[in-house]
């Protein structure tokens, strides 16, 4: 990996572990969850915490989660971009190969849906990119708020019942930015 940097290659990984992160340009389905033990009372997202503004990354792929509305909204939690795997043809036609596992890839099936959650997530991500993440709180069961280093804040709102936050108000399973600090 070090020749590769020092030879001018950009390097993305999918899901880079800690010794590949020196030298990772972009991360490919950044982990969202942690491992669900008893142990852990709630998800800290310290992955995109220590790597945001400095390493671009993604949600793992939109069209194969079990809960899309969550990863959408863990996109929006953690400034991560969205990530689409799909072909323009039945998924019939990988029945056999190696991406069988891509049963859901018909991009007719969801296209609209995608550009729909692109156009909702992108105005904010092109104001936090490059941001560091410096805050992040529990302000409720089920919502939390982000902070970035220029201080934009971002509440997201992962219960059904709407949120109110300093007099703006979140809906159910939604996000919204809530203005800026001053940072």
């Amino acid at each position: 990996l070090q020749v590769a940097r020092d030879n001018g290659l950009k390097q993305a990984f999918e899901g880079g572990n800690a010794y590949v992160l020196p030298y990772a340009d972009y991360i490919y389905e950044a982990p969202i969850y942690s491992s669900g033990y008893d142990i852990f009372a709630q998800d800290v997202p310290f992955y995109q915490i220590v790597l945001h503004g400095y390493v671009g990354m993604t949600v793992p792929e939109m069209v194969q989660s079990v809960e899309p509305e969550v990863t959408f909204l863990k996109a929006a939690e953690t400034g991560c971009e969205l990530l689409y795997a799909c072909i323009d043809r039945s998924a019939d036609s990988l029945t056999g190969t190696r991406f069988a596992s891509l049963y859901g890839s018909t991009y007719s099936l969801w296209g609209d849906s995608a550009a729909e959650q692109y156009q909702r997530l992108y105005g904010l991500l092109d104001r936090v990119y490059d941001q560091t993440i410096v805050g992040h709180e529990k302000l409720a069961d089920n919502v939390f708020m982000t902070t970035y280093e220029n201080g934009i804040r971002v509440v997201v709102n992962y219960s059904e019942t709407p949120y109110t936050y300093e007099g703006t108000t979140v809906s159910g399973m939604d996000f919204m930015e809530v203005g800026e600090t001053d940072a």
